[in-house]
């Protein structure tokens, strides 16, 4: 019986893709319509391979894909989409001008939506509302007021954690295009939330506040007082990697290899600023970076294939220091971002003794499994008593 399923199987991949979309026009579902998958990923192969995209999906199908899905399930243009979706904090957000289109053409209501605003002081604020096209009624979303915007704490100014510095808040240099957002929002989600499925704006995104417990035991939005100081890098002698995604990750990383904490590797690379950002885009190339595509093999000339390399008899030594970041300079200014560390090299000497040594002279220095002594002088020790045997 299985063997009649693998035949059936098989007969049916073999099928052109026209009959298999007939087979699964059940399927509605970008992810599970086999057809509709594949050509939407030659669909996102050519959005990835444009400049006319915005950055985060340059290059990168998967995005691609993601936002072609939002984009059937919205029935809107896919290239518009891309246009007002962004990454922020990590999460995928549409920008509120795409949610006030997708209300205004949605068929549901007469006139397009439209803002209301009133009061005075805190209560002054906005309301946006329409008209259904059916019955003619009045909707109104729910009204945003500056008491609103105070008690969320939107208006405050936010701390970049990548860089330490703030940023001044939309509400305070454009409120009134901030209440027409966020008002606009707000009424998707109470008559149309199926306009949105579930996707926060980017505005909703960037005024998400996480509030800290102050002294008096109040819980509010980080201050000076409550966020404490942190040392950051320097924006004018970092700002050409300040943007980058994988900074962050670089520093936790040569923090941990160091032993060390995050801001003593920030306080470090200030003091090291050219060594730092040299390491940082060497780690990325190293082992991080996507390799660069492939050129057309139309209209250009096969490219001469390279023997395969020869096997390096001291490959495992180095192992090691060839697939980790390097570390950035110790907190007390003394060591490199690169080449290799006098530690590392210690390291990779002391590798080359067998396991059940290397063990022992853990238990006799007082430190933990897998762990290595912090500085160049405590593997110098573990050296030392490996060659006593």
């Amino acid at each position: 019986m299985s063997e009649e399923k693998e035949i059936s199987r098989t007969k049916e991949e073999r099928l052109p893709i026209e009959k298999r979309a007939e087979l699964l026009s059940g399927e509605t579902s970008l992810y599970f319509n086999v057809a509709k998958f594949e050509h939407a990923q030659r669909i996102a192969s050519l959005f990835s391979s444009s400049t006319m995209v915005p950055d985060h999906f340059q290059g990168n199908i998967a995005n691609c894909l993601i936002a072609l899905n939002y984009a059937d399930r919205l029935k809107a243009d896919p290239f518009m989409v891309m246009q007002n979706m962004y990454i922020v904090h990590g999460r995928p957000g549409v920008e509120a001008k795409l949610v006030i289109a997708l209300i205004n053409q949605s068929g549901k209501y007469s006139e397009p939506l439209k803002f209301r605003f009133e009061g005075s002081g805190d209560d002054y604020g906005c309301t946006a509302w329409t008209r259904e096209a059916k019955s003619g009624e009045v909707v109104e979303g729910p009204k945003v007021t500056w008491k609103m915007v105070k008690s969320e704490g939107w208006d405050k100014d936010k701390i970049n954690k990548k860089t330490g510095y703030t940023q001044t808040s939309k509400w305070k240099t454009m409120p009134e295009m901030m209440f027409r957002y966020r008002a606009a929002s707000y009424f998707a989600n109470v008559h149309c939330p199926e306009l949105k499925l579930g996707m926060q704006t980017v505005e909703e995104i960037n005024d998400y506040v996480e509030l800290r417990q102050a002294e008096n035991g109040k819980w509010q939005p980080p201050t000076a007082a409550t966020a404490g100081e942190r040392p950051v890098l320097d924006p004018e002698g970092f700002a050409e990697i300040l943007e980058d995604n994988l900074l962050e990750r670089f520093l936790e990383v040569t923090a941990e290899k160091n032993h060390s904490s995050r801001e003593d590797v920030v306080r470090a690379a200030n003091a090291n600023q050219d060594e730092f950002i040299a390491a940082f885009k060497a780690w990325k190339q190293k082992g991080i970076a996507p390799a660069p595509p492939a050129e057309k093999a139309k209209g250009r000339k096969a490219k001469k294939q390279e023997p395969p390399p020869q096997p390096d008899p001291d490959l495992e030594s180095r192992q090691e220091a060839e697939t980790k970041p390097d570390p950035a300079p110790a907190p007390n200014g003394q060591g490199s971002l690169f080449p290799q560390s006098e530690r590392d090299k210690l390291i990779a000497e002391i590798k080359r003794y067998p396991a059940e040594a290397i063990t022992k002279a853990r238990t006799s220095m007082g430190l933990a499994e897998n762990v290595w002594p912090p500085t160049a002088e405590g593997c110098g020790r573990m050296l030392d008593l490996l060659l006593e045997g």
